[in-house]
């Protein structure tokens, strides 16, 4: 089976590598094509209605972080004022991508060499998780 063409669309390294990890432990194959990133939200807000008209046949993965946004569905229609098209996957880390990094404790504290006490038990709830 031919693996499934897929562009990023991402806020800085750390959220490449990231969907990069994600996408690889899938059950469907995927070519990642070209990676957009340039250093935060605000690239992406500018481009997404481009991603969103963009050619129907090769999907847009976009990810960005929460941050302090009141949900994942008004940050979207914050960001676009089109409907969204199927091939533009718009997936919103809460808070922020290190708040997942952070969800596995006993990983995170093992990769840091930290104890595992200091990884904050609930991460989502932290306002800054990326300076946590």
């Amino acid at each position: 089976m031919n693996p499934i063409p897929i562009n990023l669309a991402v806020e800085d390294p750390l959220s490449e590598v990231v969907l990069r990890r994600l996408l690889a432990n899938s059950s469907q194959d995927f070519a990642v094509g070209e990676v957009y990133m340039r250093n935060g939200f605000g690239y992406l807000r500018k481009n997404i209605a481009g991603w969103n008209a963009a050619d129907k046949g090769r999907p847009f993965l976009l990810l960005t972080d929460l941050d302090a946004s009141e949900c994942p569905a008004s940050l979207l229609q914050t960001w676009l004022s089109v409907p969204k098209n199927d091939n533009l996957l718009f997936r919103v880390a809460v808070r922020a991508v290190e708040s997942w990094l952070l969800a596995d404790a006993e990983g995170i504290a093992t990769f840091l060499a930290v104890k595992l006490a200091t990884v904050p038990a609930n991460p989502e709830s932290l306002p800054d998780p990326k300076r946590v």
